[in-house]
């Protein structure tokens, strides 16, 4: 594993009319009506991950495509998502490959916020640990995240209301530099 894509899910696996339709569809009309659907209680009181819902949430197409460009570039994907507070890789993997993204899933980053720069700092951390990593890139819609942290800023590709083939273009560019 020597590339990685830090990669965010709303906003760039799927578009808000997307989102919209799937929520209609799933009955979120409220936060916590999302909770109880996206991330219901299991057995022991802890939210978990519906990987019916969330693939529902996910756009085929989208997905199709990033699996494309990881496979073209042999990119692997740390998740740096809110979604991350209900699944750990092995749930992601699950949901990627139900939805049309087969790329190996290594890692779930962050705690429990994920706003502000927790998830720069996330993947700051991640790469430290994982010094194999010789080119990466951030697919996020929201820069805001990042603006602190030049090293990732200057990675980073923010898509418009979900990925594109020009989003893919310049992360398959960035990888490419190391």
């Amino acid at each position: 594993m020597n590339r990685v894509i830090f990669l965010d899910l709303d906003g760039v696996l799927n578009s808000d009319a997307h989102c919209q339709r799937a929520n209609a569809e799933l009955g979120l009309t409220s936060r916590q009506g999302f909770y109880d659907v996206f991330a219901p209680k299991g057995a022991e009181g802890y939210r978990e991950l519906s990987v019916t819902a969330a693939v529902r949430l996910l756009e085929r197409g989208r997905c199709e495509m990033l699996d494309a460009l990881c496979r073209d570039v042999g990119a692997s994907l740390v998740v740096v998502s809110s979604w991350r507070r209900f699944a750990g890789v092995k749930t992601f993997r699950e949901v990627f490959r139900a939805a049309g993204l087969t790329a190996p899933v290594v890692g779930v980053v962050g705690g429990v916020k994920m706003w502000d720069d927790f998830r720069a700092g996330a993947a700051l951390e991640w790469l430290k640990a994982n010094p194999s990593v010789t080119a990466w890139a951030v697919l996020d819609d929201d820069p805001t995240h990042y603006l602190r942290y030049r090293e990732l800023a200057a990675r980073l590709v923010t898509p418009c209301d979900g990925v594109a083939a020009g989003d893919c273009e310049k992360v398959r560019a960035l990888l490419a530099t190391g």
